[in-house]
């Protein structure tokens, strides 16, 4: 507290100096992180005026306790008055710091491994040891000690602390792997980037060993067998799904499930209008072995994976897709179409189709519209809307 707030017939101890007011504001500091770093997040990234605007509100907030002590000074008389209490919370307080020192030594030991924790335990002994010197030399007289502890012997302790500091940061580390309950790789920026690339779906698990949120987070959920069998059955395949226009599911050029539907309509009583109903049917070759596939172009789970999956699971996962789907219908028509055509793999080739009639049809295939027809542009320049019930045959058709 500064010492213009305090009372001077309550005063039990000097005033601390500026400087160790100081240091108090400088270790007091990270305290604030959970309760800022949101909002300094925040206003990084936003314009200017907000950005003074947000930082205007922490700074309001940090003086608002001054501001009501300078216009009202009476508030002083709420404040709980010096005493022996100020020693004895002062050392129930404590506690947690050295809590707070053995978590942070832990968090070391993950990030550099137990040599360099070795070396730091040992350096903060040695600083535990300086302090106790100079401590003895602060009560020396009082104690009656003939041969205080010399400042030479203080030196040498906070110099070997200095050493024992620089010899931990830059000791080799042994860094733990990443965790092997999820299937989890150590961070890389190519290896993300491979990923990308390959159209994988990625899983980045932005964490920090201080970040308590963070393995709060990996221990209660990231870790749960649910997550690691819904991350398994998402990375499963070495080739990433695809759709054919307009309805067989590929893995790699082979096909694994296919999708039919039939809309029909009907006129409600009294002509006020027309409802319609979906009857969607999908099929998935769950645990054909190659010698069952009906075609060369066929696959299956099994085949794709070496292993078996569980019918019902598969249905539920169906069904439970089906239903974030049909929420977006239709007032983020726009969305399920993008999506759509960001897994068509028949978009961007060259497609060759047989029409009714032995008419045929060769171009590339360059989007789906509205109504969920392939447009095709010819050699010629032409594009054509070609709708799936006009279609006999789709096949892919490199340039000769």
């Amino acid at each position: 507290m500064p010492p213009y707030f305090v009372r001077a017939d309550n005063v039990v101890d000097e005033v601390p100096s500026r400087a160790l007011r100081s240091l108090a504001v400088i270790v007091a500091a990270p305290c604030t992180a959970p309760f800022m770093a949101a909002a300094l997040g925040y206003a990084v990234t936003q314009p200017a005026a907000t950005a003074l605007l947000v930082f205007g509100a922490l700074g309001l907030g940090f003086a608002t306790p001054f501001i009501l002590i300078a216009f009202s000074p009476t508030v002083i008389r709420v404040l709980p008055r010096p005493g022996p209490w100020l020693s004895r919370t002062k050392a129930i307080l404590a506690l947690p710091m050295y809590g707070a020192a053995l978590w942070l030594g832990w968090v070391f030991w993950r990030q550099a491994g137990p040599g360099p924790v070795l070396i730091l335990t040992g350096t903060a002994a040695i600083f535990a040891a300086a302090a106790w010197v100079y401590g003895r030399r602060q009560t020396a007289r009082l104690e009656g000690w003939t041969y205080p502890p010399s400042p030479v012997v203080l030196a040498i302790l906070i110099s070997l602390s200095g050493i024992g500091l620089a010899w931990a940061a830059a000791a080799p580390r042994e860094v733990a792997g990443a965790d092997a309950d999820l299937g989890a790789e150590a961070w890389s920026t190519e290896r993300l980037t491979a990923l990308r690339a390959e159209g994988r779906p990625v899983l980045v698990n932005f964490t920090a060993d201080w970040c308590l949120s963070c393995k709060t987070n990996e221990a209660t959920a990231l870790s749960s067998r649910r997550v690691a069998d819904a991350l398994a059955r998402t990375t499963m395949f070495d080739a990433v799904p695809g759709v054919k226009w307009p309805n067989d599911v590929l893995i790699g050029e082979r096909k694994v499930a296919g999708v039919l539907s039939e809309y029909s309509t009907r006129v409600l009583a009294g002509g006020s209008g027309r409802d319609g109903q979906a009857v969607i049917g999908i099929g998935v070759n769950t645990s054909m072995t190659p010698d069952q596939l009906p075609v060369p172009e066929a696959t299956s789970v099994f085949v794709e994976t070496g292993r078996a999956i569980d019918d019902d699971e598969l249905a539920v996962d169906i069904l439970r897709e089906l239903d974030v789907e049909l929420a977006m219908w239709p007032s983020r028509l726009d969305e399920l179409a993008q999506e759509y055509r960001s897994k068509c793999v028949t978009l961007g080739q060259r497609v060759r189709l047989v029409l009714p009639g032995d008419n045929e049809l060769i171009g590339t295939a360059v989007d789906v519209d509205a109504q969920g027809r392939l447009l095709v542009t010819a050699d010629g320049g032409s594009t054509t809307a070609v709708a799936a019930g006009d279609v006999t045959h789709l096949r892919a058709h490199p340039q000769s």
